[in-house]
């Protein structure tokens, strides 16, 4: 049996005719999947096109103190992730890290410019230790 649920999480209208539309997708099967999923889109000569995707794994905000999947700041359109990031023996459930992933607006688009790892609470609790 499969299962999906896609949650419309918000809306942002950024500069002239853009906006970006965030989700969060659970899908369970065999196993399952959190994805956070934001969407770039544009109107163009009367037309809705989507430009950008960007998607992510979110199974570490489950157990996570602070569960949001995103950040974006209204005065510089810059957006923030937090993914999960899997270190060697970590179960499915039992994430140990997260990426911290900033993506910086560039007149069209959004651009990654910095990815930064830590410890989730799971990892801490653990005892693990980034390499």
């Amino acid at each position: 049996m499969f299962f999906e649920s896609v949650e419309l999480t918000a809306i942002y209208y950024l500069v002239s005719s853009y906006a970006l539309v965030l989700y969060h997708d659970i899908q369970g099967g065999g196993s399952s999947t959190n994805s956070g999923i934001a969407q770039l889109f544009t109107l163009s000569e009367g037309r809705l096109a989507l430009i950008q995707t960007i998607r992510w794994d979110t199974d570490v905000t489950r157990s996570e103190s602070n569960p949001k999947l995103y950040s974006l700041d209204a005065a510089t359109n810059n957006l923030v992730i937090r993914s999960s990031h899997y270190i060697p023996g970590d179960a499915h459930c039992c994430i140990s890290a997260v990426d911290v992933v900033t993506f910086a607006w560039k007149d069209t688009h959004f651009e990654k410019i910095a990815v930064d790892t830590e410890l989730s609470e799971e990892g801490k609790r653990q005892g693990k230790a980034l390499r």
